[in-house]
């Protein structure tokens, strides 16, 4: 289907650049997510002492 409205199409297409890889390799997401976290808690922690 093609939709005459070029923003919509364009959101369209960035879900699915988001959401492609995440079903091909969810581990990697969760991954670099846990390590984003952890970055975060490691700089409070530091700040802390």
């Amino acid at each position: 289907m093609y939709s005459p409205n070029p923003s919509c199409e364009s959101r369209e297409n960035l879900q699915k650049d988001l959401i492609q890889p995440m079903k091909a390799n969810p581990l990697i997401v969760i991954t670099k997510t846990v390590r984003s976290i952890g970055l975060k808690l490691s700089e409070l922690l530091a700040m802390g002492d």
